[in-house]
């Protein structure tokens, strides 16, 4: 029979997931695995059969070196995803596997209803883990904006609980890249960017490596390292803005009093007065050129006459390159080979997850919704990990799920419950990926500085005694976010004096907030703007002032948008940029990216675009190194970047 892709697809799945759970069983029972033994034993549903009970096949079949290549594959797949994949030596010379499941799985956490419910409304509210923690705890769609975590957490946070030296490739601002070893100590979240913080080993000095920039998998090595009270203390106390010297570079600039609020909101500046109206300078320290031209760049047209000089030719030498076009034609169906799709191993184990850390049952329906997948696939997906009898032999952190009881033989929406092993073994069996750790404990943080409270309190130091309290969140809590909350929860209109980026101006406006969500670092309200009339999006670093409060008048008019915070709709258009890899941190956390690889070094990008701005701005930022190859947006960020080089 010939394969299909969609076959082809689910027997990666499959042999992904068998393989995974022999090792798991390998490390329990005390015998690694070889891959000759794997190869010669390991069997799979045959996918491609349409008995109602398919037969099983061996998961590598083929010719010797064809199923070594495949075996080998899977093998890096699962390292990829953060997993530790342990190799040992037989008496006869020979490799043999296993995967610790505590490599995988952080502690359990023991939540009790009430606190699932609290997790529940903190992951939504920060829109965190579309591919991870959410999936977990928010019944429904997972929204797909948001803090988002790469794989690339899920070593660091296993390090940092367990005080193991990591290794990883790091990218540096000049792009050169090299390999890093880091008695990693914890991870700082600055503003919705997340730095791993430790002592390198080279330099023996403390030092924060910005996630978005390692560029390889983590490897956790055997070397354990000791944690005074007092690097723990500087650890916890580290600043991306620290360290600057005398010979960092001054960045000296013009720009209007309203948007050098802004500025003073995300950096240690210093304003002075001019002699122009509503102008002031600005000037800060930057560690090196790089980072200086990143700052001014996102700045766009709201800056002029910037200084020093070799900042300022630095960057019209970077602006005359921005959206250039590129000679490769990009392949009609780039995208459709799956680019779209988690990897198959975690999705499927978000599935099995979903079910341990639900209060009860749990329909393929409600899986469905959470994971993006369609409901035939996870029924298909949830019947196979439940045939993997191997796994029912093991009393690993990782048991099977049985299904629940259901009128028909094959009902269209199963129910799934957690096996009773499951619940014998509760006290020290868990769901969570450390990925998933990290990624709550971030929310609960977060939500906790909106709604402060002793349950959120109480789920915090739970989640905190996994992490040996290694995880920091810093922001620079907006002035008015309480005030903004209060009028939510009190309906209530408040009078502000609001920033305008798309005008440069401070508008006063009477505004009705109705909600509050934050994203990346930035919290935002959805209000009914009594002034244009109109439901509008607010950030609330942006309120300067709010001047009065006062009881709701009438009836607003309904929210045309329901999922304002994510804005989730059809409307905009898709864009493909062509991006150098060393580029690939500006994009990944845009909520709508979607990857494929292109010509053999760079990589296409494809994004929703609702605000052509946004797109100027992003392009800009880009610089030489991305460039717009198919949609209604080719020239893109070319006229801000010759607006802002004659505004320099």
């Amino acid at each position: 029979m010939v394969q299909t892709p969609r076959a082809g697809t689910e027997e990666s799945r499959e042999r992904k997931i068998a393989l995974f759970w022999t090792l798991v069983r390998a490390f329990e029972t005390g015998q690694p695995i070889t891959q000759q033994e794997i190869i010669s034993s390991l069997r799979i549903d045959d996918v491609t059969s349409h008995k109602r009970i398919p037969p099983r096949k061996l998961a590598y079949d083929g010719n010797e070196n064809a199923h070594r290549q495949k075996f080998e594959r899977d093998k890096a797949a699962i390292r990829d995803l953060g997993f530790e994949i342990s190799t040992t030596k037989t008496p006869d010379g020979l490799d043999a596997y296993s995967i610790d499941p505590t490599s995988v799985f952080a502690p359990p956490l023991g939540l009790t209803d009430d606190e699932r419910a609290v997790v529940e409304w903190a992951v939504a509210l920060l829109g965190i883990g579309a591919t991870g923690v959410a999936r977990l705890f928010v019944d429904g769609p997972a929204t797909a904006a948001g803090v988002e975590f790469s794989p690339i957490l899920q070593p660091l946070t296993r390090a940092i609980a367990l005080q193991r030296v990591v290794r990883f490739k790091y990218r540096k601002d000049n792009d050169k890249v090299r390999v890093r070893e880091l008695a990693a100590l914890g991870i700082t979240m600055w503003r919705g960017v997340p730095y791993v913080v430790g002592v390198e080993l080279d330099t023996e000095t403390l030092k924060g490596f910005r996630v978005s920039r390692i560029a390889s998998t983590p490897t956790v090595t055997k070397d354990v390292f000791d944690v005074t009270p007092t690097l723990r203390d500087q650890a916890r106390s580290w600043e991306p803005r620290l360290g600057a010297k005398d010979e960092d570079i001054e960045i000296r600039l013009t720009t209007s009093s309203g948007f050098a609020r802004v500025l003073a909101s995300d950096l240690d500046v210093e304003i002075s007065e001019l002699d122009e109206p509503d102008a002031v300078e600005v000037s800060w320290k930057s560690s090196d050129l790089a980072s200086a031209r990143r700052a001014v760049l996102a700045c766009g047209a709201n800056v002029r006459r910037v200084r020093p000089k070799e900042l300022r030719d630095d960057l019209v030498s970077w602006l005359a390159k921005v959206n250039r076009p590129i000679d490769h034609e990009v392949p009609a169906h780039a995208f459709d080979h799956g680019a779209t799709r988690p990897d198959v191993l975690g999705q499927t184990l978000q599935l099995i997850a979903a079910v341990y850390e639900a209060p009860t049952a749990v329909r393929a329906s409600a899986l469905a919704a959470r994971t993006g997948m369609d409901l035939e696939l996870v029924r298909s997906v949830m019947s196979r990990i439940m045939a993997l009898q191997y796994v029912r032999d093991t009393t690993s952190y990782l048991v099977h799920i049985e299904p629940g009881d259901d009128v028909d033989d094959e009902p269209v929406d199963p129910l799934y419950v957690r096996a009773a092993s499951y619940d014998d073994h509760a006290d020290h069996l868990s769901a969570l990926t450390w990925r998933d750790t990290f990624e709550l404990v971030v929310a609960l943080k977060e939500a906790s500085k909106l709604y402060p409270g002793s349950t959120l309190e109480r789920i915090v130091d739970k989640v905190e005694s996994v992490l040996n309290g290694a995880v920091r969140v810093v922001d620079v809590e907006p002035e008015y976010l309480s005030k903004v909350r209060d009028a939510i929860d009190n309906r209530e209109q408040i009078k502000i004096d609001y920033w305008s980026a798309g005008r440069d101006e401070i508008t006063t406006r009477w505004v009705e907030p109705r909600a509050m969500a934050s994203r990346n670092g930035r919290w935002y309200f959805r209000a009914f703007c009594a002034t244009r009339q109109e439901w509008l999006t607010f950030r609330v670093d942006r309120v300067f002032h709010i001047h009065a409060a006062s009881p709701v008048g009438s009836t607003l008019p309904p929210d045309p948008i329901d999922n304002w915070a994510d804005q989730q709709s059809d409307e905009g258009h898709d864009v493909v940029i062509s991006l150098e890899p060393e580029l690939r941190w500006l994009f990944e956390p845009l909520p709508t990216a979607t990857w494929a690889p292109f010509d053999g070094r760079r990589e296409l990008v494809k994004l929703r675009v609702r605000d052509e701005k946004f797109l100027d701005q992003l392009m800009v930022n880009a610089g030489p190194g991305a460039s717009v190859v198919s949609g209604d947006f080719m020239t893109a960020g070319r006229a801000l970047a010759r607006r802002m080089t004659d505004l320099l």
